[in-house]
């Protein structure tokens, strides 16, 4: 089960995602410079427990989705998501896109969630919100991830969903890498 809610923010309105036990709240203005400021401020926004650092990735992705967002509000629901798991209020991780359709209509999907909360399903759950939410948008022709080579969780996460392995690809920054997709499911 996963509904999309509309929120409205200031002049924009955000899209928040709800599974079965997870909220995946927008990573609006104000929530990316809470999670800037310090974790309590951002657990404060969010009236949740923060347990674990945000990311394992630094600051460095809400700096860029901060930009991005300042830079053009209507990218709200293409950017990230902080996840929060309902029964126990507690932020869970991150996720999001990474960017809105591109001319051919892919998007790429990407997740983590913390170590205390791992091999509980939240990694599914995630990305399969994540891919029905991509499906409201008419545009969206394709969803993308990408996972290091090798079978992993993520790769086993993504396949789970209904992806499929695509190719390996050298990444600049990550080395070699597995492309995995899914096309809009036809009607």
């Amino acid at each position: 089960m996963t509904q999309i809610i509309v929120i409205f923010e200031l002049d924009h309105q955000a899209i928040m995602i709800r599974t079965q036990r997870l909220i995946l709240h927008p990573a609006t203005v104000s929530l990316l410079t809470a999670a800037l400021a310090n974790p309590q401020a951002l657990a404060e926004a969010l009236s949740c427990s923060i347990i674990a650092p945000l990311s394992e990735f630094g600051r460095a992705p809400f700096e860029y989705a901060l930009n991005k967002l300042r830079f053009d509000a209507s990218e709200q629901q293409w950017w990230g998501y902080f996840p929060v798991e309902i029964s126990a209020n507690v932020l869970i991780g991150t996720c999001g896109y990474k960017g809105q359709p591109d001319e051919e209509g892919v998007v790429e999907i990407g997740y983590e969630v913390i170590l205390d909360k791992r091999k509980q399903g939240f990694g599914r759950e995630i990305a399969a919100g994540l891919i029905q939410h991509a499906w409201s948008d008419p545009r969206v022709t394709r969803v993308i991830a990408h996972t290091l080579t090798g079978s992993n969780p993520s790769s086993r996460i993504l396949q789970s969903c209904g992806m499929q392995f695509v190719r390996e690809l050298i990444d600049t920054e990550d080395g070699p890498i597995c492309q995995w997709a899914m096309d809009r499911p036809v009607s």
